[in-house]
């Protein structure tokens, strides 16, 4: 099969534990496409260590979820959004 992902893709760096992006500078934008009821824990643990967050969607098993999210990324000054599609995957 064609793959029609774009090759700079494949270039960038990809973090294989979640502590090399929470205490790395150079990681500043971590997509979240864990298991639903892990969004929560992992969204938050993200927003605390101030980098910007796209979660899968659904972004949170329930709206308080949601909120707990967004009261975080405001907290932090950071960018929350829910991603509508699953991002390209060079794989």
């Amino acid at each position: 099969s064609t793959s029609h992902t774009p090759p700079f893709n494949n270039s960038l760096p990809k973090a294989k534990l979640f502590c090399n992006v929470t205490h790395n500078d150079d990681k500043y934008v971590v997509y979240v496409g864990t298991v639903n009821p892990q969004h929560l824990p992992d969204t938050l643990m993200f927003l605390r260590a101030r980098k910007a967050v796209l979660v899968e969607k659904p972004m949170g098993v329930s709206a308080c979820e949601a909120k707990e999210m967004a009261a975080a990324a405001r907290e932090a000054g950071v960018f929350l959004m829910e991603s509508p599609t699953v991002p390209p995957s060079p794989l």
